[in-house]
């Protein structure tokens, strides 16, 4: 079971989460499958670009895992974050990326100023909270029939309590504020 739960943690990675709201955005702004496509693959070069810093961290013995699972790890991997944020924010505007975009780049800044704060009493889960997110924009702004995803939710939760990664109260606040953050992108949004 342990397997299973570290395949549902991997596939479901806030990197791989991201690349799909990026794209979902895209769609949603331009009804365009050949700019969302080109996005598609953007943001994934981008996820892969990080996910080689993490990793170049856990080798350096900078961080305790890909997963970033010691609260400790958490400042440090929350000031990247930060600063990409800013960056995207920057290059988007130079870019003239559509405005979905840019709103989602900002409110990506604000989710990650709130778990820096949240993670001082708790370590929230962040793949939860990404991951209700992505659920929450394409429910909400592409299609209600999406919604039969948020099932997936407590599956993930599982995974990341198996693998002991966070407590079920963990994974729980994770959610709460990735639908927060998912209330606010879809009201700046529409």
């Amino acid at each position: 079971m342990l397997k299973l739960a570290r395949i549902i943690s991997n596939t479901l990675n806030p990197l791989v989460i991201f690349v799909l709201i990026i794209t979902a955005l895209i769609y949603y702004s331009t009804g365009n499958p050949v700019r969302s496509i080109k996005w598609f693959i953007a943001a994934a070069i981008f996820s892969i670009a990080v996910s080689g810093a993490i990793l170049f961290a856990v080798k350096k013995r900078k961080l305790s895992n890909f997963d970033v699972s010691r609260k400790k790890d958490r400042p440090m991997v929350f000031l990247g974050a930060a600063i990409i944020s800013m960056v995207l924010i920057v290059l988007g505007v130079i870019l003239k990326v559509e405005k979905n975009v840019l709103i989602f780049f900002g409110t990506g800044l604000l989710s990650i100023g709130l778990y820096a704060l949240v993670t001082r009493k708790i370590k929230a889960s962040i793949h939860l909270g990404v991951f209700v997110l992505f659920i929450s924009i394409i429910t909400f702004l592409i299609n209600l029939w999406f919604g039969f995803l948020y099932l997936l939710v407590p599956v993930l939760a599982w995974a990341r309590v198996k693998e002991h990664e966070h407590t079920p109260s963990e994974v729980i606040v994770g959610s709460a504020i990735g639908f927060i953050i998912s209330l606010c992108l879809i009201f700046l949004i529409q």
